[in-house]
C-alpha cells in the first residue's frame, strides 16, 4: 500500500507542476512607469503600489515602483490595474 500512496503523489505532484505551468503561461508581463506633474514637468512616483484583483475583488498579486517610478508585473490577460500611493 505505502509504494502506492507513494506513485500517486509523485503523479498528483506533476499534474499541479503541469497546471501551474499553463496557467503561468496565460500570464503577461507588463511594465510601465508612474508619474505626476510637478510644475510641468513629469517626476517618478517612488514607492507606489501596483496591484490587479481576482473576480471577487480581491488583490492577487502586486509590485512596488521603484527609485524612478517603475514598474514590472506578471499578470493574466484582461486584467485592470490599480495604482495606489499615499
Amino acid at each position: 500500500m505505502e509504494v502506492k500512496a507513494r506513485w500517486m503523489v509523485k503523479v498528483l505532484a506533476v499534474l499541479i507542476t503541469y497546471h501551474l505551468s499553463l496557467i503561468t503561461s496565460f500570464a503577461q508581463t507588463v511594465t510601465g512607469t508612474v508619474t505626476e506633474m510637478l510644475g510641468g514637468a513629469k517626476e517618478p512616483i517612488i514607492g507606489a503600489n501596483v496591484t490587479f484583483q481576482n473576480s471577487q475583488n480581491r488583490i492577487v498579486s502586486g509590485t512596488v515602483t521603484d527609485f524612478n517610478g517603475n514598474y514590472t508585473l506578471k499578470v493574466p490577460e484582461e486584467k485592470n490595474l490599480t495604482i495606489d500611493f499615499a
